[in-house]
């Protein structure tokens, strides 16, 4: 518009110049066109100035026209919402059709009674009872409008009621207690002693450490909670002055190195070197693989060398495989490689430690190919395992399932070979253990997209195998609310526990959980006098009292 009404003045101006008409009339319209001297108008209105001046002119006019007409409409719409509000139902809703344009001839016959069915396309008015008893008009909801209030910018839109908001739980319900542990707790109130139910402080001890490492039927989250379960009881019995067994402290060690429990692994070490136990490459390599799965490279170093030196052992191929662990963690893969080289320079001098289990001796390399099987590098993960084939190592069902993740996370497209990947899939069905899970649901999902649902049913009905035997379906939406729920306990905690949050979210340390523990348990049991005042009882151990508390009697102060 500004744009046109900047021609029609520049326009008009030419057509009112009489020096143009004048010469034009003499000359005649057959005669070619002379060139002409404009006079001064029809010269000031061709200058850019005034075209520029012309143009800003009309957008102001434009801007202040639309600035009025929508200043117009909202003062309007408060004007009619509340005279809405001072009027009954029946000319509210006449007011609300007029406004949309429908007049009394499009209206119903009952219109202004009560229907017993409310119109499909008819405004609806909700009501609400007030203290005195009136039914006062509180929400809009024309059902022929849209939610935003369509061409009614005065009605209010729905309110969704705030449901409220369940308690988030661990997921599989693995925080409420066993019943091995409610019948131990029961024991102890009823009077039997530590000594006669240390049985049951291993059991339960060795029965979450068990179900840590089962990494396959277990979410990470919950394997974490079963482990802090077991070392609480085993702290547990250490306040009632018993020690784990031997089997119990193993167990947590290696239920410590399968969830990346740095700390919890060092702290109960290095409690079984001061109880004098017989500490061997199972425990150090327990620690150094705790350290590798938490990303601690350095530790994972140096207790790789306090095995050398303080226990007199040489690290055998699970030592060096926590440490490239680490570096995977972090994402060094010269650091891994660099480690690899060390492990074959033992090797091949003979000063590698030999293996408790044989299938270790394939671990470091398995640990390389699956780094880089997670970024689909299919070409140098199979070359790592084929370097394990060549050097006749076991092959595991840990290669197998690496092998067969090589060629899953390779892209659609031509660099992707369908054939490996059902002889992968085939040779690692015919792997699977008699009693024991295969591989985690998500890798399953993997394997069924890759394969098709056809060719992947087949392949099981050939093998006689069944889902049920592979894998169990994990909760993995309820971890991710769990996992919000950290975040939540974060944002709270902060300034309180720490200024970042983080204290919600970071592992406690367990010599402050047993010094905590300690300072409970110790409370003292007060004893009676003849005034019946209670003053801690001398037979529990306590020999230096402050004075106020061993007096017999209470002095009143300030009381005559």
């Amino acid at each position: 518009s500004a744009f046109g009404l900047a021609g029609d003045m520049r326009q008009s101006t030419r057509e009112a110049c009489p020096t143009s008409r004048r010469v034009r009339s003499h000359a005649g319209m057959d005669a070619p066109a002379a060139p002409l001297a404009p006079c001064r108008r029809h010269r000031l209105s061709s200058s850019p100035v005034l075209k520029r001046g012309a143009l800003v002119a009309a957008a102001a006019v434009a801007a202040a026209a639309f600035s009025a007409a929508f200043l117009g409409r909202a003062f309007a719409g408060v004007a009619q919402q509340r005279a809405r509000s001072a009027l009954p139902a029946v000319q509210t809703q006449r007011s609300l059709q007029v406004a949309r344009g429908i007049g009394r001839e499009d209206l119903p016959a009952d219109f202004g009674e009560t229907p017993k069915e409310k119109p499909k396309e008819a405004l609806v008015y909700n009501e609400k009872e007030s203290k005195n008893g009136k039914q006062v008009p509180y929400k809009w909801t024309p059902t022929s409008l849209s939610r935003r209030g369509g061409s009614l910018g005065t009605v209010r839109q729905e309110r969704k009621e705030e449901r409220p908001s369940k308690e988030v739980t661990l997921p599989g319900a693995v925080s409420r207690q066993t019943v091995r542990e409610v019948q131990l707790k029961t024991a102890l109130r009823k009077g039997m002693t530590a000594e006669e139910l240390e049985e049951e402080f291993n059991k339960l001890v060795q029965v979450f450490a068990q179900r840590s490492r089962q990494e396959l039927k277990w979410l990470s989250v919950q394997r974490r909670e079963f482990i802090r379960r077991s070392k609480r009881w085993a702290t547990e019995m250490l306040i009632a002055n018993l020690e784990p067994s031997p089997a119990s402290l193993r167990l947590l060690l290696l239920g410590c190195a399968a969830v990346g429990d740095d700390s919890g692994a060092a702290w109960w070490f290095e409690w079984g070197l001061s109880a004098g136990r017989d500490l061997g490459r199972l425990e150090y390599n327990a620690v150094i693989e705790a350290h590798g799965g938490d990303g601690r490279v350095q530790g994972a170093k140096d207790w790789l060398d306090r095995m050398k030196e303080e226990g007199g052992l040489e690290p055998d191929p699970r030592s060096y495989a926590g440490v490239i662990e680490a570096y995977e963690q972090v994402g060094n893969r010269v650091g891994m490689l660099q480690t690899l080289s060390q492990l074959q320079e033992a090797e091949a001098d003979g000063t590698l430690g030999e293996s408790i289990d044989p299938g270790d001796a394939s671990l470091p390399y398995v640990v390389l190919a699956r780094s880089y099987a997670k970024v689909g590098d299919v070409n140098r993960a199979i070359a790592v395992l084929k370097y394990v084939k060549q050097k006749e190592l076991p092959i595991t069902k840990e290669v197998l399932r690496v092998r067969l993740e090589a060629h899953l996370r390779v892209p659609r497209g031509p660099r992707r070979n369908p054939e490996e990947i059902q002889r992968g899939f085939e040779d690692l069905i015919q792997a699977r253990p008699k009693n024991g899970l295969l591989y985690t649901d998500k890798f399953d999902m993997l394997c069924r997209k890759s394969l098709g649902q056809t060719r992947y049913q087949g392949i099981l009905n050939k093998y006689n195998a069944t889902t049920e035997d592979l894998f169990v379906r994990l909760p993995s939406s309820a971890a991710l609310l769990w996992r919000k729920k950290l975040i939540r306990m974060g944002l709270r905690s902060r300034g309180k526990t720490s200024s970042s949050g983080l204290g919600a979210l970071i592992r406690q340390k367990e010599t402050k959980y047993l010094s905590w523990r300690k300072w409970q348990t110790s409370a003292i049991t007060p004893g009676f006098t003849k005034s019946g005042l209670m003053i801690p009882d001398r037979s529990q151990g306590m020999k230096e009292l402050p004075e106020w508390i061993t007096l017999p009697k209470a002095d009143r102060m300030g009381v005559r």
